[in-house]
């Protein structure tokens, strides 16, 4: 009778271990997401404020077409005068 009841004791707590285990390997892994996720917000925020700072510059120096946008006007200027 003891051993039954040992037996089934010793089902219980491998189970129980067996899911404490998987339990905190998930914690390990969503704390790996995490920060991954924060690096990526992180780098994501660095490039818009470059991207914005380059622009206010590009305002303030008053180079508001660069110089494909330049002749693309003159292209489309030229082709309304010959018609």
């Amino acid at each position: 009778m003891s051993v039954k009841t040992n037996d089934q004791l010793m089902a219980i707590y491998v189970a129980s271990l067996i899911r404490a285990i998987v339990a905190f390997h998930d914690l390990i892994d969503n704390k790996i997401q995490n920060r991954q996720s924060q690096v990526e917000e992180q780098e994501k925020e660095k490039e818009k404020e470059k991207k914005d700072k380059e622009d206010k510059d590009k305002k303030e120096n008053g180079d508001k077409t660069t110089d494909s946008e330049g002749e693309k006007g003159k292209e489309s200027e030229k082709k309304k005068e010959s018609k």
